[in-house]
């Protein structure tokens, strides 16, 4: 689904939920269409930085070393450290505009043997069979 459709399935009850990072969910003000969020990590939530194959292969090496550089350098301080300093202030946020114990913690263990089939199945959808086994050797 589009993430600029998200909003609106979430309010009309198309979906019962979406996974993103706090400070997005709390930017977007997901918090009108969703009563609850998770506070726990599933995660890191580090930025994608795509470019179009055709236009990457146009790069000079050395152009492609500027960009892979630029990001490698920004991606922990400018983006990552700051989205984990405004976590506390997120999580005010949603407890202010939807009310105290709004904000769950839940058990990771428990969440991810509950989420495994669905992994599984998602894994070996996009990547082929045999994915979800190779992934759990890591």
């Amino acid at each position: 689904m589009p993430f600029n459709e998200v909003y609106t399935a979430l309010q009309q009850g198309l979906v019962d939920g979406m996974v993103t990072s706090l400070n997005v969910a709390v930017t977007f003000k997901f918090y009108e269409a969703c009563k609850y969020v998770v506070q726990n990590e599933f995660g890191l939530g580090l930025d994608k930085l795509m470019v179009a194959q055709r236009v990457w292969d146009r790069f000079t090496p050395e152009q492609q070393g500027i960009v892979q550089s630029t990001f490698d350098e920004l991606e922990p301080a400018d983006y990552f450290q700051k989205g984990e300093d405004v976590v506390p202030t997120d999580l005010k946020a949603w407890e202010d505009n939807n009310g105290a114990g709004t904000v769950l913690k839940i058990d990771p263990a428990a969440a991810m043997e509950a989420m495994a089939p669905l992994n599984k199945q998602m894994a070996e959808e996009v990547y082929g069979a045999g994915t979800w086994e190779e992934i759990q050797k890591l």
